[in-house]
């Protein structure tokens, strides 16, 4: 999970653990990232799943294509469940790609492409996210909160 990362109030940890552990039971190799669905003018901005079947299958994602790259808009933050068998690739994953430019290395996602020819990779639909990486960011997001938590007496801690 990236360090600047919030989902929305409606993910629930336990349920994506859960599906995965599902997952596991018909592809015991498989691993399992969040993803939600992004509008066309920001496809640009985020890695984007290619899925196939009921199931999610990831058959690849793309590192900030252009809307035309693809049909999908299948956004991908930094929230993986990988397997053991997918940790044991990391090692390889960073030997193989030692030589690349910074960005090829850098970038989780180009985990999850290397993954995707290896193994089963499935995707967890969430209603969405926040990257809180700057401070506009953080201050949109932390809006949505305060406003989340005015609608849902849920959300109000109370302090006694």
């Amino acid at each position: 999970m990236a360090g600047d990362l919030l989902f929305k109030e409606s993910f629930d940890m336990k349920d994506m653990f859960e599906h995965f552990q599902q997952l596991k039971q018909e592809h015991p190799s498989a691993s399992l990232v969040a993803s939600y669905q992004c509008k066309e003018q920001d496809v640009s901005r985020h890695g984007i799943l290619e899925l196939e079947g009921d199931n999610k299958r990831v058959v690849s994602l793309l590192e900030k294509p252009l809307p035309t790259d693809t049909t999908s808009r299948s956004a991908c933050p930094c929230f993986y469940i990988l397997s053991p068998e997918a940790v044991s690739e990391i090692d390889h994953f960073l030997e193989a790609s030692k030589h690349l430019p910074l960005e090829k290395r850098d970038a989780p996602g180009n985990l999850i492409t290397y993954l995707v020819t290896r193994q089963p990779v499935f995707a967890y639909e969430v209603e969405g996210r926040f990257d809180v990486g700057n401070l506009q960011s953080y201050l949109e997001c932390d809006e949505y909160f305060q406003q989340s938590s005015n609608k849902s007496p849920t959300l109000n801690h109370q302090t006694s």
